[in-house]
């Protein structure tokens, strides 16, 4: 592999060296009006070529180096996805259909490319997903995203549970006096997450069924 490099030019601008220090192997064209606008790579050994991203109400895993595509399907989804994220042999996709037009979370097995769960968050718009990194046994998803007040709020389920019981029962809840942009588990802190706001950044911990700073 060769090195990057920054040198002077002869009009004394910075240049990086080799130059492209990157080439284009390959292009894939989807709408950008019906994506989530997100894409991963999977984690998986035995899929760790592939990439994950999603098209209007489908979610597409593609292989650059055999140019094979993999389309995850178990049921039908109503309504375009609007956010998407994944968390190792985890997939999330949330999208709005239906009479209700309420948001849906489905879960995914991305191995198996079969649906585990499903279920309906009370949020009226959503913001981030994030899975802890424990034991499969001590599971915790956190949404965040906006009530039906138009509040910032952010839930914590026990995702152990959701997944083996197929309970949606809230481990936590909190309104937040900021506006959230993201949300994340914090793994240094048992229990622990960390709040992006537009102009703060907060740390916050699980605690008799609350958020508290």
């Amino acid at each position: 592999m060769g090195k990057v490099a920054r040198t002077l030019s002869k009009d004394d601008a910075f240049v990086l060296k080799p130059n492209p220090i990157m080439k284009l192997e390959r292009s894939i064209g989807f709408h950008p009006k019906y994506t989530s606008g997100s894409v991963f790579f999977n984690k998986d050994q035995k899929l760790s070529r592939e990439v994950l991203y999603t098209q209007a109400n489908m979610l597409l895993g593609y292989q650059p180096s055999n140019q094979r595509q993999r389309l995850f399907y178990d049921r039908p989804q109503l309504g375009t996805i609007e956010h998407f994220h994944v968390d190792g042999n985890i997939a999330f996709t949330v999208s709005r259909g239906g009479e209700d037009k309420d948001f849906e979370v489905i879960i995914w097995d991305v191995q198996d490319s079969k649906i585990i769960f499903s279920f309906k968050p009370p949020l009226s718009s959503l913001l981030s997903i994030s899975l802890n990194e424990k034991q499969p046994s001590d599971w915790y998803l956190c949404l965040c995203g906006k009530d039906f007040q138009r509040r910032d709020l952010v839930l914590v389920y026990n995702f152990s549970e959701m997944i083996v019981s197929r309970k949606v029962d809230i481990y936590a809840r909190q309104l937040c006096d900021f506006d959230l942009v993201n949300m994340r588990f914090n793994d240094a802190v048992a229990n622990g997450l960390v709040a992006c706001g537009r102009e703060t950044i907060r740390l916050l911990k699980i605690k008799n069924g609350h958020l508290p700073g």
